[in-house]
């Protein structure tokens, strides 16, 4: 038997039939999407999972996103779709009692970041703003000196309006930007919002590729994405960062 090392074994089990569901409904609805972050990662770098992962990401532009948001009342009844904060998930329920009905796909969308510098900083101010607002339990420390007052009064703005309607003003200030120039996931990881730019055809096209046995959907040329995301992606980080992010299961 293959080595449990990360204690995550398990949890992947659970996560391919999730992953094999959400790519054939994606298919069958018409929908393009590519494997993104760590999943892109590890199927480029080790075919499958990487070994201590622990979770599912997606990404789609915001046309195919426009399209998963129409159908989504047509999954199965054992799948949901859920959009706690900014970031929408796909969940399944899980073979494991500690865990279940908590194994999920994360959806990040990729938009068009305005032409003018301007443009591009006020969106992304507003970005900020909401995804502050968005925030039910506030935790200052996972927060720079610099963004701490920010996030705080945008935190107090929040409590005066319902979640829908926060959620609502994100996706149409995130869709602000043309059709044109380079991309940006606006619903991603806070320091990848403030950070992370991608050149504008790094969604242009996409192709099958295996996941662990399973044929699955990525872009056409992984190494934009990628590269612009981590650097040298194909060499793994040291022992000591190579923990799951979610989940540990102790079997």
């Amino acid at each position: 038997m293959q080595e449990d090392k990360y204690g995550v074994k398990g949890i992947q089990q659970d996560l391919m039939p999730l992953l094999k569901y959400v790519d054939g409904f994606l298919r069958e609805q018409g929908i393009e999407y590519s494997l993104t972050y760590g999943s892109l990662l590890g199927q480029v770098r080790h075919g499958g999972f990487i070994p201590w992962d622990d979770d599912l990401d997606i990404m789609l532009d915001r046309q195919n996103y426009r399209k998963l948001i129409s159908f989504k009342d047509k999954l199965d009844k054992d799948f949901r779709f859920e959009k706690g904060t900014w970031l929408p998930r796909i969940f399944a329920k899980a073979s494991h009692q500690d865990i279940a009905d908590r194994v999920f796909v994360d959806i990040f969308v990729m938009d068009r970041v305005p032409k003018s510098g301007f443009k591009a900083g006020f969106k992304l101010g507003l970005i900020d703003f909401l995804m502050g607002m968005m925030h039910r339990k506030l935790n200052l420390s996972m927060y720079s000196v610099k963004w701490k007052p920010a996030i705080f009064v945008s935190w107090l703005v929040g409590r005066l309006f319902p979640m829908r309607w926060i959620q609502r003003w994100f996706d149409k200030v995130s869709a602000w930007g043309g059709k044109e120039g380079d991309m940006k996931i606006y619903n991603g990881i806070f320091k990848y919002v403030n950070g992370k730019q991608y050149s504008p055809n790094v969604m242009d096209g996409y192709k099958d590729a295996d996941f662990d046995g399973l044929k699955v959907r990525i872009v056409q040329n992984p190494d934009i994405f990628l590269r612009e995301t981590y650097g040298d992606y194909m060499t793994p980080p040291p022992e000591a960062q190579r923990v799951p992010t979610h989940f540990k299961l102790d079997e």
